[in-house]
């Protein structure tokens, strides 16, 4: 069983820094041998090569648009993301994530891991980033016991 943390953005723009704070904090928690955690940082496309002989990806990215309107920052858990995201068709950099994971069946050789997304919707706060970082964690670690018990 192996599971890959993925956060991506860019730490440099605020507005989009969600993954990458998100990162720094994982990299402070225990993780068991079988969870990697990588700062995908800007990467795009070449991330498609992380999706190789994993059971699991868990994606971390600043989200718009999945909380009610009454709510204005959170942080929330997608299984399976890839029609949940918005998608461009001009297939730039803007087209992100969504992109990404309906690029991947195209091109992942083995077979494609269970995708999760936990999104930081909102300012990216020192508060916001530490939740996602633990709802990575927990994830992480219900997806290692689950897949324990199965077998």
């Amino acid at each position: 069983m192996r599971i890959r943390i993925i956060c991506i953005g860019n730490r440099f723009f605020q507005p989009d820094s969600g993954g990458p704070r998100v990162h720094d904090i994982l990299l402070g928690m225990e993780f068991p041998a079988a969870v990697e955690c990588i700062d995908g940082g800007l990467h795009g496309l070449n991330l498609l090569l992380l999706l190789e002989d994993v059971d699991h990806v868990i994606f971390v990215d600043s989200v718009e648009g999945f909380l009610p309107e009454e709510v204005n920052e959170g942080v929330v858990i997608v299984e399976d993301p890839v029609f949940d995201l918005e998608y461009q068709e001009n297939h730039d950099h803007n087209s992100g994530l969504a992109y990404l994971l309906r690029t991947a069946p195209l091109v992942v050789e083995s077979a494609m891991p269970g995708i999760y997304l936990v999104g930081v919707e909102g300012f990216p706060s020192s508060r916001l980033c530490e939740e996602a970082a633990r709802k990575c964690r927990i994830l992480a670690l219900t997806l290692l016991k689950s897949t324990a018990i199965k077998a």
